[in-house]
């Protein structure tokens, strides 16, 4: 057995393996979205949300709320859901809640946090980042 082998059967042996494993999600989506996105319009708000979206797809995200057509559900202090985000449609991508907040939903697919999940609900997307076109100020004439 080779010095690196051993030196792994020993780590394994002793527990210590485990700092080598790769970690259950790819994205603290609390930690990434947690603040909302100002644009300076339509175009630039669109073109974000579809970035966003491009950045997470297939990815494994750590997430504290899902969303069903029955429910909200939120993860009790120190648990979390992970989700891998899924195929969406570009009209739910860019889906404005009004002319000044563009809030996207994102099909997803629930990989762990089941136990938080009650029987019948069916969560099937979370919302990407807000956001936000600032109307500006009429001004006044002089």
């Amino acid at each position: 057995m080779t010095r690196l082998a051993n030196l792994f059967a020993r780590l394994r042996a002793a527990g210590s393996f485990a700092l080598a494993q790769r970690p259950e999600y790819d994205v603290d989506y609390d930690l990434l979205y947690r603040e909302d996105a100002i644009a300076a319009d339509p175009d630039a708000a669109r073109r974000g949300a579809q970035a966003d979206y491009s950045s997470v797809l297939g990815k494994r995200l750590r997430v504290t709320t899902l969303h069903s057509p029955e429910a909200e559900l939120s993860a009790p202090a120190g648990r979390h859901f992970v989700v891998r985000i899924t195929e969406t449609p570009p009209a739910d991508i860019v889906h404005w809640a009004d002319d000044e907040f563009l809030d996207p939903y994102w099909n997803i697919e629930v990989l762990s946090g089941h136990d938080l999940v009650p029987p019948g609900v069916d969560p099937s997307w979370i919302y990407g980042r807000t956001w936000h076109i600032p109307r500006t100020a009429p001004t006044q004439a002089s």
